[in-house]
């Protein structure tokens, strides 16, 4: 790529590899000074990767980066903020039990009194003054846990802009966000912009990235493959770019009146069930079914999971799992073959700082060990069973040993999973499984999970049918994935739908209005 003095960041050729991955192999990148630069690829792309480059945490096994016209060697994320480079994670690296102020200025943000005690006025005023430039208005007393998930990335951006950031780089920052939302932030963005602040924006949202950005990055297998004005851009030429090959079609499930006969048996059943926010749900889960639940924001949809799940106490009503009650703690559902896998999977699901063979291998009741009753972990039976799950969900056994938030987030979809099959799960609850996910991965996950469920689980020498619950909120998820959908308003289940028989208009109408078209 050619230089030049106003580019902010420069990144050339750059390699990286993790064991036998290569992450990056020759990716390339020009981000222009008080300018927009979009960075797209699917998922394993090596977009992540490359940000964690630019930002220091990587040190590159081969290539140049300069920032701000100097070259920047890796390993320190200090270093490169010195250099004005902020990253606003994926993740949420939010402490969900402190307060927003907290959230704010720590670790080392709170103004300092001559006295030498924190100035709480000072740090007030700093705190209102950050979150009034991303728009977010919520009392600074309250916990991050009680914020919804559009409030705890302007949180995290608010952060953000209070170290000052000369480049602040954005990755998978509207998850979750309603339109309006995402026009807030654009225009505070857009604002920061003419004010001299530079941009890369990561993001699956196509749409987001052309608005916004001058020019866009394609990223494939590690490398950069691409380069195009954002202006005009042939929307099929770039999704071409990104796979390198036509993109997947769509496949819509049509309705199976044979799918019970075929496969008889109920996994999950809820009877009557209530809690704080749900009021009397009834729906069923049957063999070799995935099922999902479809609703508005607070509808109630995660709720539901969660009382499966045993995360949160249900006050009425009955839930079944293969005929029998389900009771008992999260560790004796997840034993009794219930397995949950959140929307923030990264923040919740994967073990960051272990590899992804530890993250498979952890799923096996009492651990891994060299003999049953011995305390160590073995490593080697670790690589038997984490290798063969990885297999099964179609992941790359060489991975094994990558440092598992190196991943994209359909990768580490895929870790979840295979830990869940090497802990015997049945019943699988995914809450927005698709978040994140190109179409290319979202298409790959659907094909998985219905094959995962059309097996049968071996257990005491019988063959335990399997199924799954899903929360989804894109259309055309419910459509490649389901073979029935509850619509689901004020913690009730409003409708039912077979695959083939109903339309996006008929879904929006039943969760929106009191009486369902």
């Amino acid at each position: 790529m050619s230089g030049g003095v106003d580019a902010y960041v420069e990144a050339t050729d750059v390699h990286l590899s993790f064991g036998s991955v290569h992450a990056l192999r020759g990716a390339s990148i020009r981000i222009p000074k008080g300018a927009v630069e979009g960075l797209v690829g699917h998922n394993g792309a090596g977009k992540s990767t490359l940000i964690s480059v630019i930002c220091g945490a990587q040190v590159p096994d081969a290539g140049s980066l300069v920032v701000r016209g100097a070259p920047l060697r890796g390993g320190s994320v200090a270093e490169a903020e010195e250099r004005g480079v902020v990253l606003v994670p994926q993740r949420t690296s939010l402490f969900e039990e402190l307060t927003v102020l907290d959230n704010l200025l720590i670790p080392r943000r709170f103004p300092i009194a001559r006295t030498g005690t924190i100035a709480w006025s000072a740090a007030r005023a700093a705190a209102r003054a950050a979150l009034a430039q991303v728009r977010l208005e919520v009392d600074l007393d309250a916990r991050v846990t009680d914020l919804t998930v559009p409030e705890r990335r302007a949180l995290m951006i608010a952060r953000a802009l209070l170290r000052r950031p000369r480049l602040l780089i954005l990755d998978e920052p509207t998850e979750a966000f309603t339109e309006g939302e995402v026009a807030r932030l654009f225009e505070t963005l857009r604002a920061m912009i003419g004010d001299g602040l530079t941009v890369l924006y990561v993001s699956h949202r196509l749409d987001e990235v052309l608005d916004l950005a001058g020019h866009v990055t394609i990223m494939r297998d590690g490398a950069t493959v691409g380069r195009v004005a954002a202006g005009g851009v042939d929307r099929r030429a770039l999704v071409g770019l990104m796979l390198g090959e036509e993109a997947p079609a769509v496949a819509r499930l049509e309705r199976r009146d044979d799918l019970h006969a075929r496969r008889a048996g109920t996994v999950l059943a809820l009877h009557d069930v209530r809690s704080p926010a749900l009021h009397g749900v009834d729906l069923r889960v049957g063999a070799g079914e995935v099922v999902g639940l479809y609703g508005l924001a607070g509808a109630g949809r995660s709720e539901i999971l969660r009382v499966v799940a045993g995360l949160r106490p249900a006050t009425g009503g009955t839930v079944e799992l293969h005929g029998a009650p389900l009771e008992g703690t999260v560790g004796q559902r997840r034993s009794a073959g219930v397995s949950l896998l959140s929307a923030d999977v990264a923040g919740e699901g994967a073990l960051p700082g272990l590899t992804v063979r530890e993250n498979v291998a952890i799923g096996v009741a009492g651990g891994v060990r060299t003999t049953r009753r011995a305390p160590f972990v073995s490593r080697a039976r670790e690589t038997i069973v984490a290798r063969a799950a990885l297999e099964e969900v179609g992941l790359d056994p060489g991975r094994l040993e990558a440092p598992v938030e190196t991943l994209s987030g359909g990768m580490q979809q895929k870790v979840m999973l295979a830990r869940s099959l090497v802990g015997a799960s049945a019943l699988w609850l995914l809450d927005e499984p698709m978040t994140g996910l190109d179409v290319h991965s979202r298409v790959e996950l659907a094909a998985l999970l219905r094959r995962l469920v059309g097996e049968r689980r071996a257990a005491a020498a019988a063959a335990v049918p399997r199924g799954a619950l899903v929360v989804l909120s894109e259309f055309e998820d419910l459509t490649m994935m389901c073979d029935r959908v509850y619509a689901v308003r004020d913690g009730r289940i409003v409708a039912e739908y077979h695959a083939g028989e109903f339309d996006e208009p008929a879904l929006v109408h039943a969760v929106s209005f009191e009486r369902a078209a």
